[in-house]
């Protein structure tokens, strides 16, 4: 079964999310994405959530769903002198994906909206373009291995530069908004692909970040729209540890529960993002990604 999630998201999908960038080899670390020279290579590390899944048969849904678990990894970019995206590499701790144009592999952008998916149709990432979003030390994205074949993986990451521990603000207030991306697998077992609005409020004083999603739309494998996504919008109030540039706590949606885990990013926490998991009757999961400035 091949399916052209790629076409169906730049068609239909808001607001605009993808994995995107400006990059010769990168090798020394990443600071930000306005230091990142073109055409050329680039590894930015990242923190994961992961989880697999299985179907009766291939091409049939989703028949389970493992516990989702955390680690780290590196999303890799390769670009050409104009900055578009050619070549997209994740490494996961469970999994690991890779898609180019020059094997044949759909990388497609519009309005801000990315697409990565291979040429077999197996395989297939979404995540955030950081030039439209204004996004300049941290980015994001989900992916799915094994689409129609009975049995795979999905992931998501947080990517980027780390605030250091001794600049995080101890003090004030601070909103950070963007956009959210995650796979949906609902209690029948169909899987649908998810983009949304983030936003977060941190209150450095009381080591507490406000997380929530919004305006959520999702297609699933034929196209068809998710008859009523707001279901996956979430919210939930988390925990900034005290020194430190990470936070996590729990989220729900309306028939969901989960935890998400992000960190702050940036020389003086001038962006956010993170990861979050979800699950609910059935097999129902919601496993995605978030970033905001």
């Amino acid at each position: 079964m091949k399916v052209n999630f790629g076409v169906m998201l730049l068609a239909g999908l808001a607001p605009a999310v993808f994995l995107g960038g400006c990059s010769s080899d990168n090798t020394q670390g990443f600071n930000s994405f306005a230091t990142l020279p073109k055409p050329g290579t680039s590894s930015i590390p990242a923190d994961t959530m992961e989880l697999s899944y299985k179907g009766a048969a291939p091409g049939s849904k989703v028949t389970s769903v493992s516990p989702a678990s955390g680690g780290s990894g590196t999303v890799t970019l390769t670009v050409d002198g104009a900055g578009s995206v050619t070549g997209l590499t994740i490494n996961g701790a469970q999994s690991s994906v890779s898609f180019s144009s020059a094997n044949g592999d759909q990388i497609r952008s519009n309005a801000g909206l990315a697409a990565a998916q291979s040429a077999d149709g197996k395989n297939f990432a979404i995540g955030a373009d950081y030039n439209s979003l204004g996004y300049n030390y941290q980015t994001f994205g989900a992916w799915v291995t094994g689409l129609g074949t009975g049995s795979g993986n999905a992931g998501a990451l947080s990517a980027g530069f780390p605030t250091p521990v001794s600049s995080v603000p101890t003090t004030g207030t601070a909103t950070y908004n963007g956009a959210a991306a995650g796979i949906y697998v609902d209690a029948s077992g169909t899987t649908f692909l998810a983009v949304g609005s983030s936003a977060l409020s941190a209150n450095f004083a009381n080591h507490s970040v406000s997380y929530s999603t919004s305006g959520t739309t999702a297609v699933d494998t034929t196209g068809a729209a998710l008859a009523n996504p707001s279901i996956l919008n979430m919210q939930g109030t988390l925990s900034l540890s005290a020194g430190s540039n990470a936070f996590s706590g729990p989220v729900s949606t309306s028939s969901l529960n989960g935890t998400a885990t992000g960190r702050l990013y940036g020389p003086t926490a001038n962006e956010a993002g993170g990861t979050f998991a979800l699950t609910g009757p059935g097999v129902s999961s919601y496993l995605g990604a978030f970033g905001a400035k």
